[in-house]
């Protein structure tokens, strides 16, 4: 008799592990739709089938919180996606504890293996679903700043390598991208900061000043310097705001905020943080909800 684990035994897992809010709502729905008859909307026993779409729309999830959200569900379940073009896609949790139970599958239903080579590409058992994806999918991972000073003997000599390219920091060393990462965070007094901070210091990587000309210029060149310094304190200032709202939660920050404060008032404060100290507009959404936390008027 295959084993496949209930609802009950998948929600004791999930209130046992922790995990970010978003990946939680996903594994619920996962977990709610699991047949345990053969066919329940075309998925083979023991999966769950949804496509992408149908996913965000029962968790009200941006595509790219969805894909992060899986990604750390392969990571803590062993959550395993059988991916089909035009198709809903099959989800199985692989890890999730069954009282008396040596296996999770056991594979009594070989119509079920012969069904999922077809219509399937990729990799039949990814180790998680987008490993192999040049996007940033991965916001969960941390990267310890004071771990290792040798970056070579980091996950993430290879990840520099390979999204430095076509950037300004393309001909850079990777040990003196490394430090330069490292030694900014610090100064900040950050010591766990998320991959994709890394992923954008070296697309924003400082362009190399240009050459200067045979004739230089009568007026000093102080007022270019001034503005960048201008412009670094205001990031500083933005990323110091944003501190107490942790980055993994922004969508639900800024969802809980609207719903408290309402659009017209939510726009406003962000536009307030743009004039006063400049960025980009995730940059002072992300301080505004950190002002947001600090008040008492969301949590984190």
């Amino acid at each position: 008799m295959t084993t496949i684990p209930t609802s009950g035994d998948m929600l004791r897992a999930f209130s046992r592990t922790p995990m970010a809010a978003a990946s939680r709502h996903v594994a619920e729905v996962l977990a709610g739709h699991i047949a345990y008859k053969r066919g329940y909307r075309g998925a083979p026993k023991g999966f769950s089938a949804h496509t992408m779409q149908e996913l965000q729309q029962a968790t009200g999830l941006s595509e790219r919180a969805v894909r992060d959200a899986l990604t750390e569900l392969a990571r803590l379940f062993g959550l395993v996606m059988i991916r089909r073009h035009h198709q809903r896609h099959f989800f199985r949790f692989t890890r999730i504890e069954i009282a008396q139970a040596d296996e999770l599958f056991d594979g009594e239903d070989a119509r079920d293996d012969a069904d999922l080579s077809a219509g399937v590409t990729g990799s039949p058992v990814p180790v998680t679903p987008y490993s192999k994806d040049n996007r940033i999918n991965n916001l969960s991972q941390k990267i310890e700043v004071n771990s290792e000073a040798n970056v070579h003997r980091t996950p993430w000599a290879e990840l520099i390598r390979r999204f430095k390219q076509g950037t300004p920091a393309e001909k850079m060393d990777v040990q003196y991208l490394w430090n330069g990462f490292c030694g900014l965070n610090r100064r900040n007094g950050r010591e766990h900061v998320p991959l994709a901070w890394l992923i954008g210091f070296l697309r924003k990587y400082p362009t190399t000043p240009s050459q200067a000309s045979a004739t230089p210029p009568k007026a000093p060149q102080t007022a270019p310097i001034r503005q960048q310094a201008a412009a670094d304190a205001g990031a500083i200032t933005l990323a110091d705001l944003a501190r107490a709202a942790p980055f993994s939660n922004h969508q639900w920050h800024r969802s809980d905020l609207i719903r408290r404060i309402g659009q017209p008032a939510y726009e406003a404060r962000v536009a307030a943080l743009i004039e006063r100290y400049g960025g980009g507009r995730f940059a002072a959404e992300l301080a505004v909800h950190g002002q947001a936390v600090r008040a008492g008027e969301i949590t984190r």
